[in-house]
């Protein structure tokens, strides 16, 4: 990132760029975050740092504005206070305000919710390994595939939670350091209309829930270069935001679930 970004009124320096976090999602009430950029750094690298407090923001769909507050716990985070803004599939929501005298904003269309989501079965058994179990005691490969209507090649992510409160590991001979990150796991934005989730990517017996988003494109877009930034440290993320950083976006999604149990 450089020490200034352009804007249709010319430039914004580094203390003047605002960053936008929202994620919107039908039935839910609207969440947005602002932070600022600063540099930690001589050079031109920047991190996000420090909530904006006390913002006028407001979201608009068709000829309707809601004020949104800020958050007593949680500053810098604004909520529409009275509960009327409702979220709906197909609209169009713009994000608005003043800061450093230049309006951003941001604006989204709710996708649909995702078409004919299945899964090719609910249950999966698998024998638990242990320094007992000898060669033998290596599971088969069983793939469970994930299907949905996707005929324009829209973007898809694909994420699995796991929902037990206690972790009922598969394989007892390793030990895993991160067990929240190695019992959830999701795709790459997919444009295809299916997955395969492999039964060696569950470390844990229990409930799994699937949840299939659809998403925009400028989601898509973020996940990858995120993606990028982590491994190569160069590529900025990406941003719809006008006069500022960040995403304002939306997704809708459809649930499933799978249970892996002991053989």
């Amino acid at each position: 990132m450089t020490g200034c970004q352009e804007n249709g009124e010319g430039t914004l320096s580094i203390e003047q760029v605002v960053v936008v976090e929202s994620f919107l999602a039908p039935g839910q009430p609207p969440s947005i975050k602002l932070s600022s950029v600063i540099p930690f750094t001589t050079d031109t690298t920047t991190e996000i740092a420090n909530a904006i407090s006390a913002m006028e923001v407001s979201i608009s769909v068709g000829d309707l504005n809601y004020n949104l507050v800020e958050m007593t716990d949680t500053p810098g985070t604004y909520e529409e206070p009275t509960k009327r803004l409702v979220i709906e599939e197909g609209e169009t929501y713009q994000l608005q305000f003043t800061y450093f005298d230049h309006e951003v904003i941001g604006t989204t269309q709710v996708p649909s919710k995702p078409a004919n989501f299945e899964i090719s079965d609910t249950l999966i058994k698998l024998p638990r390994i242990t320094e007992d179990s000898g060669p033998g005691g290596m599971p088969s490969m069983t793939e469970i595939e994930l299907t949905w209507d996707n005929d324009e090649s829209d973007y898809y992510l694909l994420t699995i939670h796991y929902m037990e409160e206690e972790y009922d590991t598969i394989n007892t001979v390793f030990e895993i350091e991160d067990a929240a990150a190695a019992a959830n796991f999701s795709s790459q934005p997919l444009q295809v209309n299916f997955y395969s989730i492999r039964s060696m990517q569950f470390s844990f017996f229990g409930r799994y829930q699937i949840v299939l988003s659809h998403i925009n494109p400028e989601y898509a877009r973020l996940f990858e270069t995120l993606s990028q930034s982590s491994l190569e440290g160069l590529t900025e993320p990406e941003s719809n935001v006008i006069n500022g950083k960040g995403i304002f976006t939306s997704y809708n999604s459809d649930t499933l679930w799978i249970d892996v149990l002991e053989e």
